[in-house]
């Protein structure tokens, strides 16, 4: 079954949609909102904007190839839109090979909070591990704390601050 909403497409086993609501369920779906491509055992998704998105048994991956070099594997994930994403037992994998367990994660929608990574290789830094975790320091200012792994280079960190109300100014507004 193929179902297109908007942009997006569903390929799925099995799709209960209801015209009305737009309440979708479905099972065996694949499908993507670039760039995360995922398949999904069962997702059940309330029509409209209210409520949240449940996928059970599902895998999450950037890389956009039959068979992923990397890849989350999670066991319940739950959208709630314009918020967060809530994952329970979620695994990362390299290949085949489980790299990393993340029992409960909950990750904010809001743009800068929340962990962030990037995996690469270049001819300067080698094969590396940009990480960032995004948090609020009171109301008003968002701090990153950073932690790279560069495989040439070493390890690197440190913690650089956005004063947001302050982004009309390139002069004022950030420390690092």
């Amino acid at each position: 079954v193929r179902v297109f909403r908007g942009s997006e497409v569903f390929d799925a086993q099995e799709v209960i949609y209801d015209t009305t609501t737009g309440e979708m369920t479905t099972s065996e779906l694949r499908s993507g909102l670039e760039p995360i491509y995922y398949i999904s055992d069962q997702i059940h998704r309330p029509g409209g904007e209210d409520g949240p998105i449940v996928l059970l048994d599902s895998v999450f991956t950037t890389h956009d190839s039959a068979n992923p070099n990397y890849r989350f594997r999670v066991n319940k994930l739950v959208v709630h839109p314009g918020d967060k994403v809530v994952m329970h037992g979620a695994k990362l994998y390299a290949g085949d090979l489980p790299v990393f367990w993340f029992p409960f994660w909950v990750q904010p929608l809001q743009e800068g909070l929340g962990y962030y990574f990037t995996p690469g290789w270049n001819s300067a830094w080698g094969a590396f591990v940009l990480n960032e975790y995004g948090f609020l320091v009171g109301e008003d200012i968002l701090a990153k704390a950073h932690f790279d792994v560069r495989s040439e280079r070493g390890l690197a960190g440190g913690v650089e601050f956005d004063f947001p109300r302050f982004r009309s100014n390139s002069n004022i507004g950030r420390f690092n």
